[in-house]
């Protein structure tokens, strides 16, 4: 019966000690996540009668950026990293070729608004445009376009650090050029779903 006193006594503590925390306007954000990528291109002459869509592989990506938060309402610009395959893909074949490099290179504005609060931790919600710049290996490179939106789930660790759990979703002009496809291939915009981790440290 202490033993259950002192831990609901410990558990209070660290509870007032969080909410206690100080709120930083300021917050410096480094991160990584998964993304998958869909569409970018696709083309029937590669094999007859049968569609190919060309597209980056999956890949780690890293970011860090700078956030201002003004009560339930965030701003931040984010610069991120991310390099991996070239995937090719139909109905019943997955091929990556890993000499050809793929990399993304972005700069993000996210816009974020907190929804709820879940014991110590938050719910919010970001989106944003962003400028992409790609590589292609020995095909040159291509400026592009996106919006991504998505929920980050935030808890404190500590007074100055929080970490962050991200799933979001985007779409953006495709990295490929018309000059470095076959004729016959159609050029799409491409999907992008990601899970990131990440830190939070108030500045």
């Amino acid at each position: 019966m202490r033993s259950t006193w002192l831990a609901c006594g410990f558990l209070l503590v660290t509870s007032a000690l969080a909410a206690q925390a100080p709120e930083h306007r300021w917050r410096l954000q480094i991160g990584t996540a998964l993304e998958a990528f869909g569409g970018a291109s696709a083309d029937t002459s590669t094999i007859a009668g049968t569609e190919v869509e060309v597209r980056p592989a999956s890949r780690l990506a890293f970011a860090a950026g700078l956030h201002r938060r003004w009560g339930a309402w965030e701003a931040g610009v984010e610069l991120g990293y991310g390099s991996g395959a070239l995937r090719a893909v139909t109905d019943e074949l997955q091929l990556d070729d890993r000499i050809a490099d793929v990399t993304r290179y972005r700069a993000a504005l996210l816009l974020g608004r907190r929804l709820a609060h879940l014991g110590n931790a938050t719910l919010t919600l970001l989106g944003g445009p962003a400028v992409d710049h790609w590589e292609l290996g020995g095909y040159g490179g291509r400026t592009t376009f996106a919006v991504q939106a998505g929920l980050a789930l935030r808890f404190p660790l500590g007074a100055r650090v929080e970490v962050e759990h991200r799933v979001f979703g985007g779409l953006g002009g495709s990295p490929f050029r018309r000059e470095t496809l076959p004729p016959e291939a159609e050029i799409r915009s491409l999907r992008t779903l990601g899970v990131g981790a990440g830190l939070r440290i108030g500045l």
